[in-house]
């Protein structure tokens, strides 16, 4: 009777322990599909003509992103081409280190790769992935929830190219943008920043939607069923 009682309660361990490894899962996945993710830029800018460039020219950027309420949090300062810091947040815990440079590991030997055989283009597939990628794109693209601001002043050295990109932007660009165009001078002077906000089980239901496609789904399913399998179905159906 004890060791009855002893595997009963083994039993009933190992169903919490499951339990609350699933509750864990399913609380992650929720996590990941719902909660927010934010991100953002910003650039400060002078820059004018000359090389090298002269006193006072400067790019200085910053990118960040947060998921959720700051459990995780990532920012990255530099200037020009060059990342000066990047700091790591994860549930409060900030880790912060300095970019380093990647040491040279000299030139590697292209490694020799076998003759593949051509396969046929899929004229079919092909269609169907640039109808339905141009759609991908568009929903992808109002998910994500972009707005841009920001004060410029610039200019191309040339009146002409300077008047269109200012006829463009005014014609297609965002409201909070206000732009000063310099006819005389080619330079870039001000600060941009861009911001968002998108939502992973967006982001799913736009993948999944392409992917069972009828089109595309007939292909990844015949992938994944063994060839084998297939062959036996064929002459299953034969006889």
């Amino acid at each position: 009777m004890g060791a009855v009682n002893v595997l009963v309660a083994i039993l009933i361990a190992l169903a919490a322990v499951f339990l609350i490894l699933l509750g864990l899962v399913v609380l992650v996945a929720a996590a990941v599909l719902f909660l927010p993710v934010h991100f953002g830029g910003r650039l400060d800018a002078r820059l004018t003509e000359g090389s090298p460039p002269p006193e006072g020219s400067f790019a200085r950027w910053q990118a960040n992103a947060r998921w959720g309420w700051a459990l995780l949090r990532v920012k990255c300062w530099g200037e020009g081409k060059e990342l000066l810091q990047t700091e790591v947040t994860v549930l409060g815990l900030e880790i912060r280190r300095k970019a380093k440079p990647s040491p040279d590991a000299g030139p590697k030997k292209p490694k020799e790769r076998k003759p593949r055989k051509r396969k046929p283009l899929d004229r079919e597939l092909i269609l169907t992935l640039f109808r339905e990628g141009k759609r991908l794109l568009k929903r992808v693209w109002r998910s994500l929830r972009l707005r841009l601001e920001g004060n410029l002043a610039y200019g191309f050295g040339d009146p002409g190219y300077t008047g269109i990109a200012y006829g463009f932007m005014c014609a297609v660009g965002p409201s909070h943008l206000r732009l000063s165009p310099d006819y005389l001078d080619p330079k870039l002077e001000g600060w941009l920043e861009l911001n968002g906000k998108v939502f992973g089980v967006e982001l799913l239901a736009a993948g999944l939607a392409l992917a069972f496609h009828p089109v595309i789904r007939r292909r990844w399913i015949k992938r994944m069923v063994p060839k084998r399998w297939r062959v036996r179905t064929q002459e299953g159906g034969r006889a």
